[in-house]
């Protein structure tokens, strides 16, 4: 699905894995999820996601490597 919308609507690219992001969550597909919040550049979503869910294990991993890649970012 998000091969067509990037071939044949690029700028929707972002809403559709937002939206394909919150549909995993309600189904509990949290991985699915966090892949589509990644996705569409909502890190902190991800991490939202998991503190909800009280999946802190997770919540920590996601922030820790954005965080990381921010620092890499500056270099």
């Amino acid at each position: 699905m998000i091969r067509l919308v990037g071939q044949y609507h690029p700028e929707l690219v972002q809403t559709t894995n937002m939206h394909l992001a919150q549909e995993m969550e309600a189904e509990h597909n949290w991985k699915g999820a966090e892949q589509h919040y990644l996705n569409a550049g909502d890190w902190k979503g991800a991490v939202n996601m998991y503190r909800a869910s009280s999946m802190w294990e997770d919540a920590y991993r996601v922030s820790r490597h954005q965080d990381s890649l921010a620092i890499l970012r500056q270099i």
